[in-house]
């Protein structure tokens, strides 16, 4: 049955503005109300006068609306959602000041029904997420359990239209629930390590997982009960349904953390034990929480099967004993209630989780990386997905898409063309939504800026257009930028808002064009903003023979020069870099305005422009040092090649100098240190190794300093991928990879420990392979080295 509700909203033109609603009808809906808000404020700040009707109708579509306008009065109808997105969107059309006419006949439809965020929520150093090992993390724990921040954090996400928040967390359980049979389990207050990030693989464990190293250094930060605990999550999610936003918790397993050894706990598949409290867990969850909307799960990752089992299999049937049970026996008492769930697509096999799942009552979906952790590379369909398509089209089933940022954390990002594109190519028909985020990053609130009116805001407001571009775009995917631009003036009240979109735009392409380039999967192997993995610094010797990202047609310098076919070449690649750059520091300074806020987005920009540069002369350098090793004039290649060197360098110290002058060091979770001072140390490492890398003597002296107090290992227990190094004391590591012409060919800085370190370096595989090479390591002016044959 419709039901009219009517708002009149006056904002007095003379005297003191304000905005006096008068409500006639029948709701109490929180979303209406969030609506009127942000149409009083609207009018309030545009000193208004306009009156606003509200037309709620269950029946009407999901998430849809009308607008209708007729002589100074808007009509907003369609269901509750949809009324709230209506009205938000009458607001911002009177705070860009754009004739309220053009509204009418206007209807929103949802392009995406699901759009959310993926937060891997740091609730207590004894229940980490996934991973908590860098500052972000570490500086939001307390955050989390504040209430004020959560009114802020789904208020924006309903400005931006996001209407999921994904929980994501090894085990929540014992910070968020009481376990009848497991009372000793949930844990009062909250508390963080006194420990303080450093970098090394494994310092405090594996990722998502706890360590005696951590229980052993832990500080209260808040004394508050388990019931005050539960009382909290309780009013956090009612917050989260009063503004349209669903709920859904995510889990990876096996991590029993806090919970080890208690109750006969472990992290072994076959231990009925941790069955039993698994399943008694989620089902306590649910009862607990009845506004979450759907569980998702992740196999593998700690899910060890014996030898000779079916690994698959085995993973399947515990998490169908545990979660699907579990949900199960909440909803023998519950039947009324819908639980939707996401089995993510990792670490196992299509029929093998139907073999189990297809029982499951309610509705069910996979979850999928879409383009790895590397959201930020192609607008275009991914390349990873092809199996995929196939298994989800044979299963019946739609995925939600993982959109992984891990690549952009410190600087503003903002391109709508990118973005419309990226989501237009999600495929039709199989798509469930999307829910973006990082694994290395927590957008709580900004903790490393210096600017002392930005730190400590919320990051969902350092990062606006971002996050709004995600939202909206996903909700409407039509948009046109000149609507975009209008948003752009009113925030920063700039003479120029095209000017200004266009320069933001072109810096924002640095990142996907170097990812392009060199396309990592995982998190931990590549950050663009550092040139470096979690294991070292990138030197230009490694950009030689990057791996592109499939289906782009990039050539790498080594496929360059041997004439291999490709569409894009290296130096197409450079030049791009290096235009994109230009144009941003050519017109930068001209935009004009008086945003609180626009003298940092200019800043980063030109940080952009600058990482870009640096990157066009270091793909330059590596064409070149691949056109020595077959020319027969080295001398002419070296000379550009020590001055391409020195402009990458001049580069970097330009974006070292403005990224200093505005953002304090931090650790990043899943890679190493963003500290510019040390960095620039690697960048100039890298000019001294490429300017000399064909010094006939490089080798054979490194070899006269050969001593026993220091060892080499390699291949480890069979891995061409891991190096053993044994150092007397803590430090730096190096290792550096010479051809059979003495030749360097790669290199590699690591921050070691006494004694015996196994270190990572997964870009040996594709060098040792090819031809004969020496393997050297140097310690305080100490080697040791390995021939490794072909």
């Amino acid at each position: 049955m419709m039901r009219l509700v009517t708002y009149i909203l006056v904002g007095l033109i003379f005297g003191a503005v304000s905005a006096q609603p008068s409500v006639s009808g029948d709701t109490d809906s929180p979303l209406v109300k969030f609506g009127i808000a942000e149409i009083a404020s609207a009018l309030t700040a545009q000193q208004e006068k306009i009156s606003v009707h509200f037309e709620v109708s269950p029946a009407a579509d999901e998430q849809s609306y009308r607008l209708t306008y007729t002589a100074g009065q808007v009509k907003i109808s369609g269901d509750e959602l949809g009324v709230m997105y209506g009205a938000l969107e009458v607001a911002e059309w009177i705070n860009t000041q754009q004739d309220l006419e053009h509204l009418n006949g206007k209807q929103g439809t949802p392009y995406l029904h699901n759009r959310g965020l993926k937060f891997n929520i740091p609730l207590d150093a004894r229940a980490p997420s996934y991973d908590d090992t860098g500052d972000a993390a570490q500086r939001n724990i307390l955050h989390m359990w504040d209430m004020t921040f959560w009114r802020a954090f789904f208020d924006r996400m309903a400005r931006y239209r996001y209407n999921v928040l994904s929980l994501w967390s090894p085990n929540p359980f014992q910070v968020m629930t009481k376990l009848p049979n497991y009372p000793e389990l949930a844990l009062d207050d909250v508390y963080v390590t006194t420990l303080t990030p450093q970098g090394p693989v494994g310092e405090w464990g594996d990722a998502g997982g706890l360590t005696e190293n951590v229980l052993s250094n832990l500080k209260k930060v808040k004394t508050i009960t388990i019931d005050e605990k539960i009382a909290f999550w309780n009013q956090v999610f009612d917050y989260a349904k009063s503004r349209g936003v669903n709920i859904y918790l995510y889990t990876w397993n096996i991590y029993t953390n806090g919970t080890y050894g208690q109750y006969g706990l472990s992290d072994d598949i076959d231990n009925s034990a941790t069955k039993a409290y698994y399943r008694e867990a989620i089902r306590v969850f649910l009862e607990t929480y009845p506004q979450v909307k759907g569980i998702g799960i992740t196999a593998g990752e700690r899910m060890e099967v014996g030898e000779g089992k079916d690994v698959a299999d085995e993973r399947e049937r515990w998490l169908w004993e545990t979660y699907g049970l579990g949900i199960l026996d909440y909803k023998k008492d519950h039947p009324e209630r819908t639980v939707n769930f996401v089995h993510r697509v990792w670490y196992s096999k299509f029929d093998q989780i139907m073999k189990y799942w297809s029982q499951y009552p309610d509705p069910f979906d996979v979850g999928f990386k879409y383009v790895k952790a590397r959201i930020y590379s192609s607008p275009q369909e991914s390349p990873f997905i092809g199996g995929l398509k196939k298994g989800l089209e044979a299963s019946n089933l739609k995925c939600w898409w993982n959109l992984r940022n891990d690549d952009i954390f410190v600087y503003r990002w903002g391109d709508p063309d990118y973005v419309r594109t990226f989501i237009s190519n999600l495929p039709d028909g199989i798509t469930a939504g999307y829910h973006m985020g990082a694994d290395g990053y927590v957008f709580g609130r900004v903790f490393s800026d210096k600017n002392p009116s930005i730190q400590g805001t919320m990051e969902l407001d350092k990062h606006w257009y971002k996050f709004m571009l995600w939202g909206r775009l996903g909700y409407d995917n039509s948009i046109p930028n000149k609507h975009l631009a209008s948003l752009l003036k009113t925030r920063y009240q700039v003479e120029n808002e095209q000017l200004l979109m266009d320069v933001w735009q072109t810096a924002s392409k640095v990142i996907p064009q170097v990812n392009r380039f060199t396309f990592h999967t995982g998190d931990r192997h590549w950050a663009p903003e550092m040139c470096a993995s979690r294991e070292t610094f990138r030197f230009t010797p490694f950009f030689r023979v990057p791996r592109p990202m499939p289906h782009t047609g990039i050539l790498s310098p080594k496929d360059f020069v041997a004439g291999k076919s490709g569409s894009v070449g290296p130096l197409q690649i450079a030049d791009s870099l290096m235009l994109w750059g230009d144009q941003v520091l050519t017109r930068v300074d001209q935009i004009k305005g008086v945003g609180y806020d626009l003298p940092e987005v200019k800043n980063d920009m030109k940080a952009f422009a600058w990482l870009g540069k640096y990157y066009a002369y270091k793909i330059k350098a590596a064409v070149l040092m691949e056109r020595m090793t077959t020319t027969h004039q080295p001398s002419t290649l070296e000379v550009q090649l020590q001055e391409t060197m020195r402009e990458a360098t001049e580069c970097w110290l330009n974006y070292a100098r403005l990224s200093e002058a505005h953002y304090r060091p931090q650790m990043y979770a899943r890679v190493q240190k963003m500290d510019w001072q040390k960095l620039t140390k690697m960048v100039q490492l890298d000019e001294e190794l490429v300017v000399n890398y064909r010094s006939t003597n490089s080798l054979p002296s490194m070899l006269q300093m050969t001593s026993p107090k220091v060892g080499l290992e390699y291949p480890v227990r069979g891995s061409t991928k891991h190096v053993l190094a044994t150092i007397p004391k803590a430090g730096e590591i190096h290792l550096a990879l010479y051809d059979d012409r003495d030749e360097l060919v790669n290199y590699y800085v690591h921050q070691g420990v006494k004694g015996a370190n196994k270190l990572v370096w997964e870009d040996l595989s594709p060098w040792y392979l090819k031809s004969n090479h020496t393997l050297v390591l140097l310690f305080d002016g100490m080697t040791q080295s390995l021939k490794i044959s072909k």
